[in-house]
């Protein structure tokens, strides 16, 4: 059986325009997760509100997603 799994970390935030989007989130020189920074197209911009979202893929196919708000997951 051929494993590849992937994980990929993303940001649900609302824009200035009322839409809500996925974002990245910004990472430091040490490449951890600078809080509630995200990147809106190809600049930085600061967004408390919103929740992280964790994708889990396997193969190339998404086989689940997990939200989290703050330090509790769901």
């Amino acid at each position: 059986m051929r494993v590849n799994r992937r994980v990929s970390i993303w940001k649900h935030v609302r824009l200035a325009d009322g839409k809500w989007r996925y974002c990245r989130p910004v990472l430091d020189a040490k490449g951890k997760i600078v809080s509630d920074m995200v990147m809106v197209k190809v600049r930085e911009e600061r967004h408390a509100e919103g929740n992280y979202v964790i994708s889990f893929y396997n193969l190339g196919k998404l086989i689940g997603r997990r939200w989290t708000f703050g330090w509790r997951t769901c």
